[in-house]
């Protein structure tokens, strides 16, 4: 093997002796029993929550102890890594002082490029000045024409806009045409703390993004019920293993909570080659549709004046299913009045059988229609559908328990609403 690096990101360490110390110990303790000699060793920022010198004191003594000397350090700034100082160049000496990395670098590993730079301010969504651009443009370029075939690991807190699974709401547009031009670029990226095991987390097109989690906790987009940060988020701690040879790239998944190794995920056999790059956007139209088995059932366990409480089994899918689309019909007026979208609980490692879930916000004594389908990551909805009537009472009712099989149709056109 020519290169071994693990990749991990958002430890978020606390002045405190917090949780987050013994989730990073976890990390590198459990990187060191997969990979007894890794070359480098990745943090893609948010090293620390308030950028206080205890954290980074703490942080920099967790290191020095799991991780061997030998191992190359690739640090960079996030925006928490600002939050303990008002003056921006300060909070940049002070990672500097206490990490004895530099906020921007281009290192040379077994004779792969790394490139790293750091968002020069708390601004969410990463400040990149235009020395830092141009910086970065001459060095794309000194590491393209040393190789061009060789892959270029760049390394920035904030993913780029457009690319992997939470770069809608947490990226950046600024650095895109900088890199368009090298597609042997290959990103990593944090800030979003979004599940890897998502498949979106790496994309394809005019260079590779990968993102990398969170040894933290997880957070999930927004625009659905458990928008931020879900039920037992803390569970969560992720990051990668990358193994290189002879330019080809293999990504494994690293779950420190489980301490389970999803080897060889991803694969890129010619980073340099766009013609032959297959995590596009068009693995959407490849991705079969998740569904409900013949045992499925829904449940209304309680019916208040104004609200139901509903459970049902989760459906299933070859990877796993994102989320579940709830639609409440008004059955006399024959209209769509409640719309929900609710998450599965992918992102744990062990995850329940049910969903249950609480539809406020409906009118009393109504005959009302509850429609359940089933969502994969890259949005592709089941065809079959879980369904149920029920009727809000004038009177809260302690507790009705009703149930239903799903329901099957030749095509998800045929449920009109």
């Amino acid at each position: 093997m020519d290169l071994v690096f693990a990749v991990i990101s958002d430890t978020h360490i606390k002045s405190l002796n917090s949780r987050e110390h013994e989730k990073l110990k976890d990390a590198l303790i459990f990187i060191n029993s997969r990979e007894t000699n890794i070359d480098a060793l990745v943090v893609a920022g948010d090293i620390t929550n308030m950028g206080t010198k205890r954290a980074y004191k703490d942080f920099k003594s967790i290191l020095d102890t799991y991780i061997n000397k030998t191992v190359e350090k690739i640090l960079v700034m996030g925006n928490h890594d600002y939050l303990g100082l008002t003056n921006i160049k300060g909070a940049q000496k002070r990672f500097y002082e206490n990490t004895g990395e530099k906020i921007h670098s281009h290192k040379i590993i077994k004779g792969y490029h790394f490139i790293s730079i750091s968002t020069e301010g708390r601004r969410i969504s990463g400040v990149f000045g235009d020395s830092l651009k141009k910086w970065l443009s001459e060095q794309l370029k000194l590491a393209h024409e040393s190789d061009p075939k060789k892959p270029i690991f760049l390394t920035v807190h904030q993913s780029i806009k457009g690319t992997v699974y939470g770069s809608s709401n947490w990226g950046n547009r600024d650095l895109y045409k900088i890199i368009e031009g090298y597609p042997q670029v290959i990103i990593f990226s944090g800030h979003s703390h979004h599940p890897v095991n998502d498949e979106r987390a790496i994309h394809q097109q005019d260079f590779t993004s990968v993102s990398v989690g969170s040894t933290s906790y997880v957070q999930l987009e927004g625009e659905k019920l458990l928008e931020g940060i879900p039920s037992l988020a803390e569970e969560f701690s992720q990051g990668l293993m990358v193994n290189v040879e002879n330019n080809q790239v293999r990504f494994s998944i690293l779950d420190f909570s489980t301490k389970c190794m999803s080897k060889d995920k991803w694969i890129i056999e010619e980073p340099s080659e766009r013609s032959k790059f297959k995590y596009t956007e068009k693995r959407k139209e490849n991705r079969r549709k998740p569904y409900f088995s013949s045992t499925s059932e829904i449940e209304i366990r309680n019916i208040g004046c104004n609200w139901i409480d509903i459970k049902f089994t989760q459906a299933r899918h070859e990877d796993f299913v994102h989320s579940y689309i709830i639609k409440v019909i008004d059955v006399e007026k024959e209209v769509l009045v409640k719309e929900t979208r609710v998450f599965s609980d992918y992102y744990l490692a062990t995850r329940n059988l049910y969903v249950e879930f609480r539809q406020k916000q409906l009118r009393p004594n109504r005959k009302y229609m509850i429609i359940v389908k089933a969502i994969e990551s890259f949005g592709n909805e089941s065809e079959d559908f879980l369904s149920l009537l029920f009727v809000t009472r004038d009177i809260p009712i302690k507790k009705i328990l009703q149930r239903s099989k799903p329901i099957w149709v030749n095509s998800a056109s045929e449920l009109n609403y």
